[in-house]
This record gives C-alpha cells, structure tokens and sequence, in this order.
C-alpha cells in the first residue's frame, strides 16, 4: 500500500470546530509531556543520527508506533525552527490565536495555533484503481524557549463514510508529534569563532493506526501488518515532511543571508 500526496482542503467551522478545539487542547498537554516522551524513545542522551520504528505495547493511551529520529542539520537553529514553522504555515487553513483559547503564550510566535486539514490517497498496490481517501486534520503550536524550540502537533485520520459501511470496526488513525530543536556543537571545529552552526532536531511521532477496533495491536496477525504495510506507508508520509521540511531550509537559508540574523 503506497500514500499518495495530500490535497489541502477548506477549514469549515461547522464539522472542523470542535474536532481542532479538542485537539488543540492536547496539543498544550504535549508540550509538558516532551521530555519524557524524547526520553522514552531514547533520543535524551544522542546527538547522533538515527531513525527507528517499533510497536510499543504499553503506552498510556494503549499500544502504538513510534517513530524516533535525530537529524543533524548544517544550519542554526533559528534558520531550522524558521523553516519548519513557515512549512506549517503554508499549509495551515486556519490560525487561531491560543490565548483567545484561555492559554498562556510566552511569545508573539507562541500564540498561533495552526489548523491543517488535508486529504490523502492509500493507493493499494495489488489493485490499482482501487483507492481510499482519508480526510486528515491537524494542528500544530510552536514554543521557543532559551535554549531550544519545541514544536508539537496532533492529528486525526477519519476513514470515509463508505469505508467504514464495510468496515464498522475501523478506528480513526491518531498521531502525536514531538520535535525538539537545539544547537550542538562539532567536536572538530569546537572552540573556532569561525564554525559552521549546527542544529540537531530530535522528533518522536506516536501513530495509532486505524485498523479494527477488534484486533490488538500487539497480536500476531497485527504485528505483521504493521511490519509490512503500515510502518512502511506511513514512513513515506514522514519522509515526504522531510523533503518539504529540506526544500524550505534551502530557500530560508538564501533568505537569511540576504536579510542578516532575525528572531526565531
């Protein structure tokens, strides 16, 4: 099974509202489980690369995949958080303003909340005019603190109506995204004014897939799912972030330099 690029649709208040609203407000507890989340998928004590998937059997919420990774970037860390939150942005289709919400911003930056809302094609390979549009719905909030900028995010994948006729069991698929983004310093040109800047981001994506309600995701016959269509279709949703997320730093890098040093 392949996925397919999303196209963004309009946000409607009417069947959107509620959904962004109670996203939004787990979102905000996100922020405060980051730590331990990072910890928990042993990204805390890195700075090198990696990139790793597995089933964890006993989250808080019940079982689910994580996907942990560390990239190391050759540029600052405000050109990374600049571009990853101009990435959101694009895509945004709606921007609510958190402190309307009740919630305390500690920044300008800090008080948009960005809704993003989607659809995406599961193409299966076996039948290829055989297709499933999943409306995917998101929202994304960014914190800069002294140190380091944390980006977290939730979304929602609601299989269609005449899906879910045939298959009445289907759960919604749920992500929760963490990212973390700091400077490191290179052992090899430590001490040198001249250095080039270095930025690691450490992202962890908790995704609970939308298979039957019925099915465990710990049980045999879901482990080999996973392991041969879910981990990999939803690894080519990540890798495409990836590229956009590559393609913008290219572009607020030749921006920076034209404009000199700017806030985060």
């Amino acid at each position: 099974m392949q996925t397919l690029n999303g196209d963004a649709l309009g946000y409607d208040a009417r069947v959107d509202a509620s959904t962004f609203e109670a996203m939004a407000a787990n979102v905000a507890e996100q922020y405060q489980q980051v730590d331990q989340v990072l910890c928990d998928a042993g990204l805390t004590d890195t700075t090198t690369e990696r990139s790793v998937a597995h089933v964890v059997k006993d989250g808080p919420r019940g079982p689910f995949v994580r996907f942990a990774t560390a990239k190391v970037a050759p540029f600052a860390m405000d050109t990374v958080s600049r571009a990853m939150w101009k990435t959101a942005e694009k895509k945004a289709v709606h921007i609510v303003n958190a402190q309307e919400e009740g919630a305390e911003a500690s920044s300008e930056s800090d008080a948009r909340v960005f809704y993003l809302k989607t659809i995406y094609t599961l193409q299966d390979d076996a039948v290829a005019a055989r297709g499933i549009s999943v409306l995917l719905r998101g929202v994304c909030r960014r914190y800069v603190e002294a140190d380091r900028v944390v980006l977290v995010w939730e979304g929602r994948g609601d299989w269609p109506e005449n899906y879910i006729r045939d298959h009445p069991s289907s759960v919604p698929i749920r992500e929760r995204g963490y990212c973390v983004i700091r400077t490191v310093q290179s052992e090899r040109v430590k001490g040198r004014r001249d250095a080039a800047p270095l930025s690691l981001s450490q992202t962890c994506v908790c995704m609970t897939p939308g298979l039957s309600a019925d099915i465990g995701l710990d049980s045999p016959e879901c482990l080999q799912v996973l392991s041969d269509s879910v981990i990999p279709s939803y690894r080519k949703i990540l890798e495409a972030r990836e590229q956009t997320l590559e393609n913008a730093l290219l572009d607020e890098m030749i921006q920076s330099r034209v404009r000199g040093p700017t806030k985060r």
